[in-house]
C-alpha cells in the first residue's frame, strides 16, 4: 500500500540510483528502500503495459533480475522481502497484482555473503572449489592448524624454522586472523615481499600524529623567549636540556631515542603560572616518552636485525602460500571464503567482472556504513565504478561494526564519488526532548580524543536530526538518577559498581511497572557482562524479562555431556579399560549426568556398566557422531537449541575428523569461548535486556544505559598479526619464545586503538537512539566519590557535558555489600534441552544432502565410506601426496560446465535474459525449451530449496524443476550432463524419489501419481519413470536398510570408484 511520503523522502524515492543516502535514526530509511523499488517496479510496469508489451510478465522479471538488494543480515533481508510483498497487497488491479506477485521472486534480496555465493553458482567467479560446504569458523581454524603443522613437518631442516616452533601456537593464530579477513587474505595473496618498504622518516610523522604529539620536533620554542620571567623556574631548565631537538624536524628512530633519554633525565613538571603553549609542549613530550618506554625494546630490535625480521616476513610468506595452496584440500568453508574469493576473481578476471556487470544494472545497499573496503571492492567491481548504478543507504553515526572489518572511510570515499548526496533529518522515532538531547550531547562528545579530551581524527559529523512537524511537541524525557551511598569498602572495584548500578535498575523498574505494568523497557549493555547481576536481581523479585545472554560453551550441558563421553572414550576405549576401571568410569559419569539433568527433571537415566559397554561397542562399530547421539537418545534428552550446541559438536567432530585427541583439545580452546543465546524469564515480559550492537533497528519505550561507570575498559591487544604490510610479530633471538612487535604492528594497534574508542562513541549514540520516550541513567557515587573505572566509560562525558535536556533527581537505594557467586547460567535455565518421552530413531550423520545419499542407492559400501566415515578427501590427499593415480569415471566431468547450464535453465525458467558463451549452451537451453512447452503445466519452479526428515535423518535438497497443475506437484525434474550409464540413472531417479517423498512430508500438494524425470542434456533426452506416492516411503526404506550390510559387491561401478578394489581385498 503506497504511504504519504515527506519531502525528505520523495527525494529519496524517486530517482534512478546514484544517491548516497544519509538517513539518520528513526528517519524511515527501510520504509524508504521500499517505495523506491515500489517505484522502479510500477514505473516500468507502466512502461511496458503503454507500449503494448505482450510478455510484461517476462520483463518485468528480467529487469528485476538485474537489481540487487544487500542487507547486513538474514533477518534484515527476511523482512524486505516480506514487506515487499505487504506493500502491493493491496493494488486493485488483479492482473497487475498477480504479474508484480509473480515478478517480486526474481528481485534478489540478501546479505553481500549470499550475493557472492550466488556469483560462485552462476559461474561469474573463477577459481572457486566444486565442494560448497559452509562449516563455522572454529572447522576452518581447525584446517589452518592442520595446514601450518604440514608446513612444519616439511621444512624442519631449515635451520632457521627452530624459532617459528618455539612459537607455533602464534604462527597458527597469525594465519587464522589472515584466513578471517579477506581483504588481508587477498593483500597476501599478492604481496611481494621483496616490495616491502619502510620510510623511516614517514612513518614516525604518523606515530607522533597519532600520539598527539606532531609538535614535539617541529616547534617554535625557545628558551631566550620565557628567560627574563621564567628563567629560575625548574621547567625552564630542564626544557632547554632537550631545545636543540624541537626545531629538529627529524623523525628518525635515533633522534626520538636521543631526545627521550635526555628528556627522562631532565623531566620537567608543570607548576603554577607555567605558560599554556610550554604546558601542552610538556603534555606532547610526556606522551611520546611514555610511547618510547613502552615499545623502545621492539624498535631496537627491528632496527638492529632488519634482515631477521625480513626472513620471518618471507617465512610467513612461504607458509601463507603453503596454506593458500593446499585449503581446498580439506572440505568446507566459510563466508570470509566465499567473499574472498569473489573478491579475487573480480579483481583479476575481465571475464568475471563483465559477467556480473551484464548480469546486474542496479544495487541497493543498506547499512551503507558498515561496509568493508574488500566489500566495497566487489560493488565497485560489480557496477563496473558507475555509481549512478548504486544505492547507498546508512547512517555514518551509527557505524559500529568496525571488529567485522566495517569501515566509515568506505562511506566517506562513497560520498565523494556518488552523484547524489542525500540526507534524511526527520526523526519519526524519538519524542522531542530525546532528540534534542542526541544532537546536542553527540555533537559535544563526538569530536573529541580518547579519555574525553583532545581531538578524535576519526569522528564523524554529527548532522542534526529534526523533530517532525506532525508530532506533538515537547514530550520525552532524559533523566540521570543520582545514587549517593554511605560504605565501608575494602577497596573500589568494577564489580561493585556493577553491583550497585544492578540494584539501582531493579528497583528503578519496579517503581515504573507500577505506574505503568505496559511500558517497554530495554536495558543496553556495551557489553553483557554487567548485566549478569541485574538478571539476578530481576529473578529474585520475580520481575519477567528476556535477557541476551553469552552461554560459555565449557557452561552448555550438552557439550559438558559431550566432554565426559569424550573422556569415557579415551580412558575407557582407546586406553582400554578392564571391568574395575569401566565401573569407576560410569560412576563419574552418573555424577557429570546428576549434575546436568538434575536440574530439570525427577527423573532420568543412569549409566550402568552395559550401558558403558554398549556405548564403547558402537563406537568401535560406527564413529563418534553416530555413538553420541544415540547415547544422548538413550538418556531420553533432546535439545531445541540444537544451533548453538548440537551443530557446533557436529563441527567438532568434522573439524577432528573424529579423532577423539583432536576433538578433546578443541574442546579445551572453546572453553572460553561462548555464544549468544536468549534467555527468558516469566510470561509476558516487558522487560529486555541486551547489547547495543543488538539493539540495532529495534526501539524501545525506555532505555536505561547500563553498565556506563565500567564500560571504557579496553582489553590488551595481544595480536601478533596486522593488515599493514609486514605488521607482524617476530623475534631475533633463536633461544627466546617472547616476539617483538614490528613497527607496522605498533602503527597497527595505535590506529585500532584509537578508531576503537570513536566507534564506542558511535555506540553509545545507538544505544540513546533506540528510545522513543525516555533515556535513563544513573549517577553513582560513594562516600561522595564519583565513581567510575575508565576515563574512557560512558558516564565521564555524561557528567562533564551536562546538557540542558538532562533533568537530575536523587534515587534513594538501600544497598549492602554482600559476596556475589554467580552460578553457571545452565542452572537457572535449561537452554534447550528437555526430556523426550516418545523416542525416535536418529540419522547416522548431520545434515545430508540429497545428492549425498543417493550414494545409497549405488553401493552402500561407498555411502558408508565417503559420508560416514568421511574417508574420500584422507584418500585423495594421501593419493596426492604419494603421486598414485585413482580410478576415476571417463568422459565429460565438468563441475564448472554443469553448474553453467544449470544455471542458464534456471534463467530460462525463471524468465531472465539469457547469454550464451557458444552454441553448445544454445543448442541445449533451446531443447529444454522444446522440452518445457510439451509439458502441461499452470507453473514451474526451479531451484526449489527443501529440508526434511529421511527416517531419522535430517536431508537437504535443492529441486531442478517442480512441474505444477491445478495446483499439485504433477512432475519433478532433474538436468544432468554429463554421460550417463545405468549407475548413474539409478542414482538419479533415488533422487527424485527422495524429493518426491520430501514434498509430501513438507505438506506440499503432490499428485497421486507423480512423473520423475531425467534430463540429459548432452544426449538431448528425456528418461522418466512414473510412481505411486503411496509406495515411495516401503520403496525408499528397502534402500535405506542397505547399510546394515556394509559387505562391498562387485558391481560395474567398482572399476572407476575411487576405492578401486579396496573393498574386495
Amino acid at each position: 500500500m503506497a504511504i504519504q511520503l515527506n519531502s525528505e523522502q520523495e527525494k529519496a524515492v524517486m530517482h534512478n540510483g546514484g544517491v548516497l543516502l544519509n538517513a539518520g535514526a528513526g528517519s524511515g530509511k527501510t520504509r524508504v528502500i521500499i517505495e523506491h523499488l515500489a517505484y522502479l517496479i510500477e514505473k516500468k510496469y507502466d512502461a511496458l503495459f503503454e507500449a503494448g508489451n505482450t510478455d510484461i510478465l517476462g520483463q518485468l522479471k528480467s529487469y528485476l533480475s538485474k537489481i540487487v538488494v544487500m542487507t547486513f543480515t538474514k533477518e534484515a533481508a527476511g523482512e524486505l522481502q516480506s514487506r515487499m510483498f505487504d506493500r502491493f497487497s493491496s493494488v486493485n488491479d488483479s492482473t497487475k497484482k498477480k504479474i508484480i506477485d509473480e515478478a517480486l521472486e526474481s528481485l534478489g534480496i540478501s546479505t553481500i555473503h549470499s550475493f557472492c555465493l550466488k556469483l560462485i553458482k552462476r559461474g561469474y567467479i573463477f577459481g572457486a572449489p566444486a565442494n560448497l560446504d559452509i562449516v563455522d569458523r572454529f572447522k576452518i581454524n581447525v584446517k589452518i592448524e592442520e595446514l601450518t603443522k604440514q608446513w612444519f613437518a616439511r621444512n624442519l631442516k631449515e635451520q632457521k624454522i627452530e624459532i617459528f616452533l618455539k612459537n607455533i601456537d602464534a604462527l597458527v593464530s597469525s594465519m587464522q586472523f589472515v584466513f578471517a579477513s579477506p581483504e588481508l587474505r587477498y593483500e597476501w595473496s599478492s604481496i611481494d615481499v621483496s616490495d616491502v618498504s619502510f620510510n623511516e622518516g614517514e612513518y614516525f610523522d604518523n606515530i607522533l600524529g597519532l600520539l598527539g604529539c606532531n609538535e614535539v620536533f617541529s616547534n617554535h620554542y625557545s628558551s631566550d623567549t620565557y628567560s627574563d620571567e621564567h628563567s629560575k623556574k625548574a621547567w625552564w631548565k630542564h626544557l632547554n636540556a632537550s631545545e636543540s631537538f624541537f626545531l629538529s624536524k627529524n623523525y628518525s628512530w635515533e633522534n626520538i631515542k636521543r631526545f627521550c633519554e635526555i628528556y627522562k633525565s631532565n623531566k620537567p613538571r608543570k607548576s603554577k603560572g607555567i605558560p599554556l603553549e610550554v604546558g601542552e609542549l610538556i603534555d606532547q613530550c610526556n606522551s611520546l616518552l611514555k610511547f618510547y618506554d613502552k615499545e623502545s625494546e621492539n624498535y631496537d630490535a627491528f632496527f638492529e636485525h632488519k634482515e631477521i625480521y625480513r626472513e620471518w616476513l618471507t617465512l610467513y610468506k612461504e607458509l601463507f602460500n603453503y596454506i593458500e595452496e593446499h585449503y581446498y584440500n580439506y572440505p568446507g568453508i566459510d563466508f570470509s571464503d566465499i567473499e574472498y574469493l569473489t573478491l579475487k576473481s573480480l579483481e583479476e578476471s575481465e571475464e568475471s567482472r563483465r559477467l556480473c556487470q551484464e548480469n546486474f544494472d542496479y544495487i541497493i545497499v543498506d547499512e551503507y556504513q558498515d561496509t568493508s573496503p574488500g566489500q566495497y571492492q566487489i560493488i565497485k567491481h560489480v557496477i563496473g565504478e558507475e555509481f549512478n548504478r548504486l544505492m547507498c543507504v546508512g547512517d555514518r553515526k551509527q557505524a559500529i561494526y568496525g571488529f567485522r572489518g566495517g569501515e566509515i572511510a568506505v562511506f566517506n570515499q562513497t560520498e565523494r564519488v556518488i552523484p547524489q548526496n542525500l540526507y534524511m533529518s526527520n526523526n519519526y522515532r524519538s519524542e522531542e526532548t530525546v532528540v534534542n538531547f542526541n544532537n546536542q550531547f553527540f555533537e559535544t562528545i563526538f569530536g573529541l580524543g580518547e579519555k574525553y579530551q583532545g581531538h578524535d581524527k576519526y569522528s564523524v559529523k554529527v548532522d542534526y536530526q529534526s523533530y517532525p512537524d506532525v508530532k506533538e511537541a515537547g514530550l520525552g524525557t532524559v533523566k540521570c538518577h543520582k545514587v549517593d551511598l554511605e560504605l565501608e569498602l575494602e577497596k573500589k572495584s568494577s564489580t561493585v559498581y556493577d553491583n550497585i548500578e544492578a540494584s539501582a535498575i531493579c528497583e528503578l523498574i519496579k517503581r515504573k511497572q507500577s505506574e505503568n505494568p505496559s511500558e517497554e523497557i530495554c536495558i543496553l549493555y556495551r557489553t553483557l557482562a554487567p548485566s549478569k547481576q541485574l538478571i539476578s536481581n530481576l529473578m529474585s523479585a520475580s520481575i519477567p524479562f528476556v535477557a541476551q545472554v553469552k552461554i560459555p560453551y565449557g557452561e552448555d550441558p550438552l557439550v559438558i555431556i559431550f566432554k565426559a563421553f569424550v573422556n569415557f572414550l579415551i580412558e575407557g576405549v582407546k586406553e582400554g579399560a578392564d571391568e574395575k576401571r569401566l565401573k569407576a568410569i560410569a560412576r563419574y559419569y552418573n555424577f557429570i549426568i546428576e549434575g546436568v539433568c538434575g536440574h530439570y527433571y525427577e527423573s532420568y537415566q543412569s549409566m550402568d556398566i552395559l550401558d558403558l559397554i554398549k556405548v564403547k561397542d558402537t563406537y568401535l562399530n560406527s564413529n563418534i557422531e553416530y555413538a553420541f547421539w544415540s547415547f544422548v537418545f538413550d538418556l531420553g534428552l533432546s535439545s531445541s537449541a540444537y544451533k548453538n550446541n548440537s551443530e557446533k559438536i557436529n563441527g567438532i567432530i568434522g573439524g577432528a575428523k573424529g579423532d577423539i585427541d583432536q576433538i578433546y583439545k578443541i574442546l579445551k580452546s572453546l572453553e572460553k569461548d561462548s555464544y549468544s543465546a536468549s534467555f527468558s524469564y516469566l510470561s509476558q515480559p516487558k522487560v529486555r535486556i541486551m547489547t547495543t550492537h543488538a539493539s540495532k533497528g529495534l526501539e524501545f519505550d525506555t532505555i536505561v544505559l547500563g553498565g556506563i561507570h565500567t564500560n571504557g575498559r579496553t582489553v590488551v591487544d595481544k595480536s601478533k598479526f596486522g593488515a599493514l604490510p609486514g605488521a607482524l610479530s617476530w623475534s631475533a633471538d633463536i633461544n627466546s619464545k617472547k616476539l617483538n612487535s614490528s613497527p607496522n604492528l605498533i602503527l597497527e594497534k595505535l590506529i585500532k586503538k584509537q578508531k576503537e574508542f570513536s566507534e564506542s562513541k558511535r555506540l553509545f549514540y545507538v544505544a540513546c537512539t533506540r528510545a522513543v520516550e525516555n533515556i535513563e541513567y544513573f549517577d553513582i557515587s560513594i562516600n561522595g566519590d564519583d565513581v567510575k573505572h575508565s576515563d574512557n566509560s560512558w558516564i565521564v562525558p555524561l557528567r562533564n557535558y551536562q546538557m540542558k535536556a538532562v533533568s537530575l533527581e536523587n534515587f534513594d537505594l538501600e544497598y549492602t555489600v554482600t559476596e556475589t557467586t554467580r552460578p553457571p547460567i545452565y542452572f537457572l535455565d535449561p537452554l534447550g534441552i528437555k526430556n523426550i518421552e516418545n523416542r525416535v530413531d536418529i540419522g547416522l550423520i548431520s545434515e545430508l544432502s540429497v545428492t549425498k545419499l543417493s550414494e545409497l542407492a549405488l553401493c552402500s559400501r561407498k555411502f558408508y565410506l565417503n559420508q560416514v566415515l568421511k574417508l574420500e578427501d584422507d584418500l585423495k590427499e594421501f593419493a596426492k601426496e604419494k603421486e598414485i593415480d585413482l580410478p576415476h569415471t571417463q568422459g565429460i566431468s565438468d563441475v564448472d560446465r554443469g553448474n553453467r547450464l544449470h544455471f542458464l535453465v534456471e534463467n530460462l525458467i525463471k524468465g531472465r535474459d539469457l547469454k550464451f558463451n557458444n552454441s553448445n549452451e544454445v543448442e541445449i537451453v533451446g531443447w529444454v525449451g522444446d522440452e518445457i512447452k510439451k509439458t502441461s503445466h499452470d507453473k514451474i519452479l526451479s531451484e526449489h530449496q527443501i529440508k526434511f526428515s529421511f527416517f531419522g535423518q535430517m536431508i537437504t535438497g535443492i529441486i531442478d524443476g517442480l512441474v505444477y497443475q491445478n495446483g499439485q506437484v504433477v512432475e519433478i525434474w532433474d538436468f544432468k550432463s554429463g554421460l550417463i550409464d545405468d549407475d548413474k540413472l539409478r542414482s538419479y531417479f533415488f533422487q527424485l524419489k527422495t524429493y518426491a517423498l520430501g514434498l509430501v512430508l513438507v505438506g506440499e500438494q503432490v499428485t497421486e501419481k507423480i512423473k520423475l524425470k531425467v534430463l540429459a542434456l548432452d544426449q538431448k533426452c528425456v528418461i522418466e519413470e512414473e510412481v505411486s506416492v503411496a509406495d515411495l516411503e516401503s520403496d525408499l526404506f528397502a534402500t535405506w536398510r542397505n547399510l546394515t550390510d556394509l559387505v562391498g559387491k562387485r558391481i560395474p561401478h567398482c572399476s572407476s570408484c575411487t576405492y578401486g578394489n579396496l573393498c574386495h581385498q
